[in-house]
């Protein structure tokens, strides 16, 4: 599989085969299709709760700048990089 090319228009939404509930401040998944569990921390939480409807990379962005007090491009490369790994174990798709 190669590498996912995403950028600042990218549509991201969740996929609609993962299973999610909210343990503690964590997010606990479960994929349906393949049976695997997977954890989200309080900060992937956040982006999951972002994805209740799709989104681009940049709105996504605008939404973690209003929260967090972190600089505009260390969110952008940051997410990008979430967003490949999540998109590679079909938890969020790419469009």
């Amino acid at each position: 599989m190669g590498e996912i090319t995403i950028n600042l228009d990218s549509v991201i939404t969740k996929n609609d085969d993962m299973v999610a509930g909210v343990v503690d401040a964590d997010i606990m998944m479960m994929s349906i299709e393949t049976g695997k569990y997977y954890q989200l921390n309080q900060t992937g939480g956040e982006i999951w709760g972002i994805l209740d409807m799709p989104q681009t990379i940049a709105s996504i962005c605008d939404i973690l700048e209003s929260r967090f007090n972190v600089e505009r491009d260390v969110i952008e490369r940051e997410l990008m990089n979430y967003i490949r790994e999540l998109s590679a174990r079909r938890i969020v798709m790419v469009k």
